[in-house]
C-alpha cells in the first residue's frame, strides 16, 4: 500500500485516534484532542497562512501555512530541536568541565510512573530526585558540605524503541565552587560503579515511598532493595562532555524534544493489516532493530511521550539556574580565566523561504479563526 512518507504520521493519526481515545479513555480529554488536531492540520492553510511575494522579480507569490508549534508534532521537531540546542548551550559555562549521567527506574515502578504521568507531581519529585541525588554524590565524593555545583536535568519519558521508559539526561558539573573560599574544586576520581547505583536507588525509592505510602508500594520498595542489593543501573559516560558537547546536545534534542519515532524510521504502515514498522538503534548492541506493531500500540507509544500542560521537562540547578548563574559567573571566570573555551554553537537554521532565489516581503497574513486578514504591502 503507497503512503506519502511525508503525510504519514499524520494519516495514522486521522485513521486511528478516535478508535484509539475510545478504547484508552484515560486520552479521551480536551487537552490531548487540541494536540492531535494541532498536529493534524499543522501547515494547513486552511487554518492560517502567510502568503509572500518575491521582492527580486514581483512575479509569484508563496503561501505557507501556521505550523503548529507543538513537540509532538514530527514536522516542528527540527525548529524545536534547533531551540532545545541553543538553550541548553547557551546555558552552559565556558570552561568547565561536564559529565552525562542518565538515571534510570525499574521495571517494576513504571507502571506507577503511568498511572501519574498526567499530574506531573511524580514526574516533578523524579527530576528533584535527581538533583537530591548528585547533591549527595559530591558531598559524599568532596568532603564538602553545600558545594556550589550545577546540573541541566532533561526528562525522557520513552526509549529509543518507543515503549515507555521514564529516565533522566542530567549534564553535570565536574566539580563545584567551595561556598567558604570561592575556589574551584574538582570532582576527585572515585569508582563510581561502586557507590552511584546505591545512591541513585536510595533517593528513587525514598521518593517514591513517600508519593505512595499505600502497603502494596511499601511492599514493591522492600522488594526492590532485596532484588537489587547493588543499586540500581546508572549510565554514567566516560569522558569529559566539552570534547563531545555538540554530540551530546544534538542526541538529547533528538529524543526530548520530538517524539522519540520519526517519519523517516517507519518503514512501512498498513492500515489493512493493521501493521506498523519501523526501525530504531539499541542503545545496548548500538545495531539497528526493526520492531513491528498494531497501529494502536503505535499511536500509543507516541501518546505516552506527552507531557501535562506546562510541565517543564528541562530543570536547570544550583549555578545553572538563572538566578544564581549571574552571581557565580565572576566566581567562575576568576577560576577558568586561564583555560577558558568557548562553546560551538550551531549555525541558526535557515528559515526564509527560497523563492526565485531572491528576498521575500510579507504580502499577507490571515487568521481564519480571527475572521479577518492583514495586508501589510499591496
Amino acid at each position: 500500500m503507497s503512503i506519502n512518507k511525508e503525510n504519514l504520521f499524520v494519516k495514522i493519526l486521522k485513521f486511528g485516534w478516535a478508535k484509539f481515545k475510545s478504547t484508552y479513555r484515560s486520552y479521551a480529554t480536551e487537552y490531548y484532542d487540541d494536540i492531535v488536531k494541532k498536529v493534524i492540520h499543522c501547515r494547513d492553510p486552511h487554518f492560517g497562512y502567510v502568503e509572500y511575494r518575491c521582492m527580486c522579480c514581483g512575479d509569484g507569490y508563496h503561501r505557507s501555512g501556521f505550523s503548529c508549534k507543538t513537540k509532538f508534532c514530527i514536522h516542528c521537531a527540527r525548529k524545536s530541536s534547533n531551540d532545545f540546542i541553543e538553550e541548553i548551550m547557551g546555558k552552559l559555562h565556558p570552561g568547565v568541565v561536564y559529565r552525562h549521567l542518565i538515571l534510570t527506574i525499574p521495571e517494576q515502578l513504571r507502571i506507577l510512573f503511568y498511572n501519574n504521568r498526567k499530574s506531573g507531581k511524580l514526574y516533578d519529585r523524579f527530576i528533584n530526585a535527581g538533583k537530591a541525588y548528585i547533591d549527595d554524590i559530591f558531598r559524599h565524593v568532596t568532603g564538602v558540605d553545600y558545594l556550589k555545583t550545577g546540573c541541566v536535568v532533561a526528562l525522557h519519558t520513552a526509549g529509543r524503541s518507543g515503549t515507555y521508559n521514564p529516565h533522566l539526561h542530567i549534564i553535570v558539573m565536574a566539580g563545584g565552587i567551595d561556598p567558604n573560599t570561592g575556589k574551584w574544586i574538582d570532582l576527585p576520581y572515585f569508582k563510581y560503579e561502586n557507590l552511584m547505583p546505591k545512591k541513585g536507588q536510595y533517593h528513587l525509592l525514598t521518593m517514591v515511598k513517600c508519593f505512595d505510602s499505600s502497603e502494596e508500594m511499601v511492599a514493591l520498595v522492600k522488594k526492590l532493595w532485596k532484588k537489587y542489593p547493588k543499586g540500581f543501573v546508572n549510565n554514567f559516560k566516560k569522558g569529559d562532555v566539552p570534547r563531545k558537547i555538540t554530540y551530546l546536545v544534538k542526541y538529547l534534542a533528538k529524543y526530548i524534544s520530538k517524539p522519540s519515532i520519526s517519519v523517516a524510521a517507519i518503514l512501512e504502515c498498513d492500515f489493512e493489516k493493521d501493521k506498523v514498522i519501523y526501525k530504531y538503534r539499541d542503545h545496548r548492541t548500538r545495531q539497528r532493530k526493526v520492531t513491528a506493531c498494531d497501529i494502536m500500540t503505535f499511536i500509543g507509544r507516541l501518546a505516552q511521550q506527552i507531557l501535562p500542560k506546562g510541565f517543564h521537562r528541562i530543570r536547570y540547578f544550583g549555578i545553572q539556574y538563572k538566578e544564581v548563574k549571574t552571581s557565580y559567573n565572576l566566581l567562575l571566570d576568576a577560576n577558568f580565566q586561564e583555560h577558558h573555551v568557548d562553546f560551538m554553537r550551531p549555525a541558526q537554521a535557515n528559515r526564509n523561504v527560497d523563492f526565485h532565489k531572491g528576498l521575500l516581503f510579507n504580502l499577507l497574513t490571515f487568521y481564519p479563526l480571527l475572521d479577518r486578514s492583514i495586508s501589510r504591502y499591496r
